[in-house]
């Protein structure tokens, strides 16, 4: 009896310092959250991981590195997101073409009850030659203007310092915005 209680023990033991020395989900899987040294670099990776880790190279004072960690996506169809960016003003024209090759980018900052959000968008560049015609009254000012669907991640903000320690917790997340479905339609004055 006695021999079997010093196994016992004996095994007890061998198992609390196993499950003791397991590391926690976010040590063991450290290694495995990619990190960038950009919030620029990781929106234009277009990976769609739940978590990534941002270096705090130029901002030292906030700490070693910011993990961001998906929360939710929100979706919202047919959006204004302003005005094309080739046509900076209202003008008497009878109508506008757009290449049916070539694009142009911009990013609108849009507000939603939620807060603004700057969403990259891509859209048909303004061109003379071959591509789409979209009529305008010529008696009338007037300008294209860009609708997409826009999805928007919201993420979790946790700063961490130099050693790994959590200084804070930004629960309403960082916004990262995506457009699809992307029309021009005309304004006029």
């Amino acid at each position: 009896m006695k021999n079997l209680f010093k196994k016992l023990l004996a095994l007890t033991l061998i198992l609390s310092m196993g499950i003791a020395s397991t590391p926690s989900f976010a040590t063991e899987n450290n290694d495995l959250i990619p990190t960038y040294n950009s919030i620029e670099e990781w929106e234009e990776s277009g990976d769609t991981y739940e978590r990534v880790r941002i270096q705090n190279n130029k901002n030292r004072y906030l700490g070693g590195y910011t993990e961001y960690k998906y929360v939710s996506s929100k979706f919202n169809d047919d959006t204004r997101v302003g005005y094309h960016p080739d046509f900076s003003g209202w003008n008497y024209w009878d109508g506008y073409y757009f290449s049916t090759s070539s694009k142009t980018s911009f990013s609108p900052s849009i507000s939603f009850a939620w807060g603004k959000v700057s969403v990259g968008v891509s859209v048909a560049k303004s061109s003379k030659g071959s591509g789409t015609y979209k009529k305008a009254d010529g008696n009338r000012r007037s300008r294209p203007w860009v609708r997409a669907d826009i999805t928007t991640k919201i993420y979790d903000i946790y700063i961490y310092d130099d050693y790994g320690k959590l200084l804070s917790i930004n629960r309403e997340g960082r916004k990262v915005a995506t457009s699809s479905d992307v029309q021009i339609f005309i304004d006029h004055q």
